[in-house]
């Protein structure tokens, strides 16, 4: 949960957050940050319905960040 702290700074000195969720089920912390974020970025649209409505113009679907060279 170190990202609880980080983001909670950030927020507190008016600097932009945004989480990153990767993982199919969103997580406690992400779940937490989420009022706060600035941005939502997920790997799976499913996840979109772990998080309440009003948030849901905050997100937007990625998938999973690869670097080219893993990718081929």
């Amino acid at each position: 949960y170190l990202s609880l702290q980080i983001a909670q700074a950030a927020k507190k000195l008016k600097i932009p957050a945004s989480l990153l969720e990767i993982n199919a089920v969103v997580g406690r912390a992400n779940k937490i940050l989420a009022r706060g974020a600035d941005k939502i970025f997920l790997a799976y649209p499913e996840s979109k319905g772990d998080f309440d409505v009003s948030l849901h113009d905050k997100i937007q679907i990625t998938g999973t960040p690869v670097r080219p060279n893993l990718a081929s």
